[in-house]
């Protein structure tokens, strides 16, 4: 009986240590399908965390990619060591460095408005780490490459401005002080515009008083070229009308002296023909006179001839007033300049 007892308690025992490694088996197996459960999804969730630190077309950072970078890194450390997290966690520390340099080219913008205080320096430290992401993301490389290109455009008319002002402030000519304006124009910050436009204005005064220094001075010279003028036509015309009024004269002694010759005749007629009767009558009544005459007949002659002679050489000395009347009014004057004495009045010219 006893024997009997002591086989049951064993059966027993057998039965519940079978029972007890059955259950701890199948427990176990109910855990590792649930350990491999969690991997997966903790894998899903760490890709997944990792892909929204881009745009669906990774060709953009996300906005808020600071935030999901840290999401990102804290469901890759809940994977076991293994590849998969290694090439994740290698993905979130190339998103940090894109991060990075893309916040550095964005801070050189505001509004598409380069910042006042960007410097050449600045950019050029930029452009050599925006160099290095093109190896990580080309797509993200030519955006932010076209994003800094438009601070280095908007920073190089600046400059632009500033130099067109300084040659502006050199020159002191309108078409400089215009090329600065044009220039000035162009610069998009308001500071930066502001600070130029003050520049300019103080240009722009002195470029002002010097073109009403130059005005000033171009009619004081036209104003004495005017009064010139004034008084070689004062001058001119005075010796034309002296001219002209010797002309006149010469007019009148040339007629009155045109009449002297023909009472000259008349005179010299009349002596000859008394001088004819004279010597019919002594002809006739002295014979002996008639042969005296002759010489007497050959000295009047000789007198005459010494007359012409002398009114010859007196005409040849006189101005040939006729020529000079011609020659000044046949001259090939030209107008030297013509202007106002005071506007809307009196006029000048001059002529040579």
């Amino acid at each position: 009986m006893l024997n009997k007892k002591i086989f049951a308690s064993m059966v027993a025992v057998s039965l519940l240590a079978g029972t007890g490694t059955g259950v701890y088996a199948y427990n176990q197996k109910i855990e590792a399908g649930k350990l491999e459960q969690l991997r997966i999804e903790n894998l899903e969730n760490a890709k997944s965390a990792v892909d929204s630190l881009y745009n669906s077309s990774k060709t953009r950072l996300s906005e808020d990619v600071l935030e999901k970078l840290k999401e990102a890194e804290k469901e890759v450390r809940k994977l076991d060591d293994s590849k998969q997290k290694s090439s994740l966690l290698s993905e979130i520390k190339d998103v940090k460095e894109v991060s990075e340099v893309q916040e550095e080219v964005y801070s050189t913008l505001n509004n598409n408005v380069l910042v006042e205080d960007v410097t050449e320096e600045q950019l050029e430290d930029i452009l050599a780490n925006l160099v290095v992401i093109k190896e990580i993301n080309d797509p993200i490389y030519k955006h932010l490459s076209e994003y800094l290109s438009e601070a280095e455009k908007q920073l190089a008319d600046i400059n632009t401005a500033i130099i067109h002002i300084s040659k502006a402030e050199e020159k002191l000519s309108r078409e400089s002080y215009e090329d600065a304006q044009k220039s000035v124009e162009k610069v998009k910050n308001k500071v930066k515009k502001k600070d130029l436009q003050h520049k300019l204005a103080a240009v722009n005064e002195k470029l002002v008083a010097k073109e009403d220094e130059v005005k000033r001075k171009q009619e004081e010279q036209a104003k004495l070229a005017a009064e010139k003028a004034a008084s070689e036509n004062t001058s001119i015309n005075q010796s034309v009308g002296n001219q002209q009024s010797a002309i006149s004269n010469n007019n009148t002694n040339k007629s009155t002296t045109s009449n002297a010759p023909g009472s000259s005749n008349s005179t010299n007629n009349t002596t000859k023909s008394n001088t004819g009767s004279k010597s019919s009558g002594s002809n006739n009544s002295n014979p002996s006179n008639n042969n005296s005459n002759p010489s007497n007949n050959n000295s009047k002659p000789a007198t005459s001839s010494g007359s012409s002679s002398s009114s010859s050489g007196s005409s040849s000395n006189e101005t040939n007033w006729d020529q000079i009347g011609e020659n000044l009014e046949n001259h090939d004057w030209s107008n030297t300049g013509s202007g106002e004495i005071d506007e809307g009045g009196n006029t000048w010219e001059s002529w040579e």
